[in-house]
This record gives structure tokens, sequence and C-alpha cells, in this order.
């Protein structure tokens, strides 16, 4: 539960700065700033530019993160965009986000992702004692007047779903589906109250009744589409991986299709005969096909090219297990890295390794007598290597 000191400091900023944003969390430049890092003991900014599209992506993050210290008055978020304070502070890269512990005036920067989770620990850590169990919030409450903000600018898709206080216990669901995805960045979960904002309701939605949900592909904002299926927790679990090809399991694990495209395991899995024989000008011809799929999603271009990476190793080296066997291996360890990596970054080389085992899967099980594509249907984890990564966090 988040504890509120005293709010004399925070009334007094308020009543001497009129600035904050629209969208809850206070807008900040070189005539503010200082007045925004005494008034709290833990205040906390998002660096950006509104010309950095990968700001765009990771201030929902943010802002999801605020939302959990609404009513603190000792912990404070603020976002700044001013081009004299981030060329005084000498940041190269954006976004970046800086915190200032109580009394000290040198700020540090936020190591990690831009997660809500890494948010949250880093406060918690920073204000031991203060802070004690802080339920994390992943979904994001829309306003009128976060509306634009948080749902049309972001450059990723976005489900938003519509209910009141009849279906609280939806929305508590809806959260968890959120948690699932709580890694990913290509996916923002909002909300909307209509019972706290019926007139945002009318204007975006119409008469469209109430529980609804509705989804915004990331370069299309303005025709959003409703969802027409039931809406419980495992519907929209599915919908949200077939919209976003993530695969998440219910406690935010990985499948293992995750980081697989399936028009690039088509190609591979008819060429197996010729890659399990290696015919290399038919290896090439695979090569070709592979680089001229067409994605559905931007995000998948890197997986995309480590189809053609591993074909690419297996006409270098004349083998078409060892490379992979040898890459899985790699791969596995940067799996276990918990310590060195975040989780992020082991998602991604969790996704390569779920590519790599189709693969293996794929060759190793081909028998020409039957016309099957075995590796449409594979084991979790490649038998060539006894070794299994170790549960995600």
């Amino acid at each position: 539960m988040v504890m509120c000191r005293s709010p004399v400091s925070l009334v007094v900023f308020i009543l001497s700065f009129n600035f904050l944003s629209i969208h809850g969390v206070w807008e900040l430049d070189k005539t503010n700033f200082e007045k925004f890092r005494e008034t709290a003991s833990f205040p906390i900014y998002f660096v950006d530019s509104p010309g950095c599209s990968r700001c765009r992506v990771l201030y929902p993050f943010f802002f999801a993160a605020s939302q959990i210290f609404k009513d603190d008055r000792e912990i404070i978020f603020g976002r700044v965009q001013d081009k004299t304070l981030i060329r005084q502070w000498g940041i190269e890269e954006l976004p970046a986000i800086f915190f200032h512990e109580k009394g000290e005036k040198e700020a540090e920067r936020l190591e990690g992702d831009i997660t809500v989770d890494n948010i949250v620990n880093t406060i918690s850590l920073a204000m031991p004692g203060y802070i004690g169990d802080v339920k994390h919030q992943h979904v994001i409450e829309i306003s009128d007047k976060n509306y634009d903000e948080l749902v049309i600018t972001p450059k990723q898709n976005v489900i938003l779903l519509n209910y009141n206080n009849e279906e609280r216990n939806l929305r508590l669901a809806y959260e968890e589906i959120a948690s699932a995805f709580r890694f990913d960045e290509q996916v923002i979960f909002c909300a909307i109250d209509s019972d706290k904002y019926p007139q945002l309701k009318r204007e975006r939605f119409g008469h469209q009744g109430n529980p609804a949900v509705f989804w915004y592909e990331a370069d299309n904002k303005h025709d959003k589409f409703l969802y027409g299926g039931k809406i419980h927790p495992e519907a929209l679990l599915l919908f949200v991986n077939e919209k976003t090809n993530l695969w998440r399991k219910e406690n935010g694990r990985l499948e293992p299709r995750s980081g697989r495209i399936e028009k690039l395991d088509d190609i591979f899995t008819k060429y197996v005969p010729q890659i399990k024989d290696m015919k290399i000008p038919k290896m090439r011809q695979a090569l070709s096909e592979l680089a001229g799929a067409d994605l559905r999603h931007p995000w998948e271009a890197e997986f995309a090219e480590y189809y053609t990476e591993m074909i690419e190793r297996m006409i270098e080296t004349g083998s078409n297990f060892m490379p992979m066997n040898k890459e899985r291996e790699a791969v596995l360890e940067m799996v276990n890295d918990v310590d060195g990596l975040t989780q992020k970054q082991r998602d991604f080389f969790l996704r390569k390794m779920n590519i790599v085992d189709f693969m293996v899967s794929s060759i190793k099980n081909y028998d020409p007598t039957k016309h099957i594509p075995v590796g449409k249907v594979i084991p979790p984890h490649s038998e060539s290597n006894t070794k299994q990564p170790r549960e995600e966090l």
C-alpha cells in the first residue's frame, strides 16, 4: 500500500505553478524543474522529444506507472521535453528516465527496460519502509483529457475496454491479461470507465453498449475495430495473441510458437527435404523466398532475418545440425542469464530459441514416406539438447 505524507509542499507547488499536464504527469521545463525537484521525496521524470518515435512507444508505460502513485504526495512524475535541460544533462539517447532520491542533488538514471515493473521496483528500492505492497497496474485508465495522448498518439497497437461499475470483475480480469503482456511494447492496454466519463464514451464510441472492446492498429488509429467475440479472459488473450503474434500464456510465459512467423515456417517446411539432404541450390532458393515474404508486424523483421541467418550458416558449414545445435547452446545460455539480462532481453532470446527448435524438429522428424508438414507441430524444446531454459520471471 502506498503511504501519503504531508501534502503541504505539493499544494504550495500547485498554487505557484499552473502547469499540471492534461494527462496527470507534470510538464517540466527550465523555469519550473528545480521547484519540481525540491517538492517531493522522490521526483521521477521521463525525458523525451516530440519528434522521438521511440519515446511515443515507451511513454504510455511511464504514465501507467504514474497511476499507481496518483494519490501520493512524495512520489511525483514529470516529463521533460525542454531542449536546454536535455543539453545541460548531456543526454544523447532518448527516451530516458531520471529520478532524484531525497536529499540528493545528482540525478540517477533508470537502468534497464522502461516498464511499469522496473519503475515501481526502482522506487521501492529507493524508498524502503515508505512503500509497502504496491499493486502494479498495467492498464492505462483513459479520460477525456488523455485519450488522444495515450490512445491515438502511441506508435503501437492499442486494445481498449469500455466498462462501467457493474463490470468491475471484468476490469480486474482485463488487468490480468495486460499483466501477461507487460514486457511487450507492441501493444498497450487501455480502459475507459463509462460511468466516470460518459461524454468521452458518447463522443468516441457513440451508443455502443458496455462492456465493449476496441482494437486500434498501430498504423491506423482512427479506424478502430470493434471486437465481436466473447469478452472473457481466455478469448481476449487469444485475440491479442492472434493480432500481435506475441503468443503469451495467461501467466505471461511465452508459448513455443512465440517469435516464429507462420509464412516463414511454411517456406522452411517446404524446403525441409532439400535442407535435410543439404541441396545447396534449393537452400539458396529457400533464402530468396524467405527474404521476399511479407511480414504482418514491423517487430518481426529481426526474427525473419534469423530464419535466413540459420540457413546461411548451414550452407557455410556444410551441416544442417551443427550450426543449429551450437546456436541453441548460445541462446540457451542467454535465456538462463537471469541476473545479467532483463526479462525483455531474455524473452528476445527465448523467441529465437523457439525458431531454432522448430527448425531442428522439422529436419529431424522429416519422413519422406509421409507428406505431413511435421514442422507445424513441435515439442516445446528440441530433443537435441537436454538442457532447458529456467523459468521466466
